[in-house]
């Protein structure tokens, strides 16, 4: 990843990386199946199964078994948008990135 591309995500309300990762996303006390759209260090976008509403705690369960704490920003219908408590390190982000990168070739 160019030094620019992280310089950029590290920025409040940085430009968002597409992606497309299937996971889970643990709320409410009920695991629900998400695909993850749009990431940064500071949160995330998904679509989801059922809907989640705004305010929930959450963990993002990635596929590698790494747990991510998220708080639900906002929610519209089954979208909707998190906020990562605290921030994920760009080690963290680099690997989400990775994954969408091998999954679309």
């Amino acid at each position: 990843m160019a030094m620019l591309k992280v310089a950029t995500l590290l920025t409040p309300r940085a430009s968002r990386m597409p992606v497309t990762v299937k996971t889970r996303f643990v709320c409410g006390g009920a695991p629900v199946d998400v695909t993850v759209i749009n990431v940064t260090v500071y949160g995330f976008m998904a679509e989801a199964e059922r809907e989640v509403r705004a305010g929930e705690a959450g963990i993002l369960c990635l596929p590698w078994g790494e747990e991510l704490k998220a708080e639900v920003r906002w929610a519209q219908g089954t979208r909707f948008g998190a906020e990562f408590v605290p921030a994920i390190r760009t080690f963290t982000l680099a690997q989400i990135l990775s994954l969408y990168e091998t999954d679309a070739r």
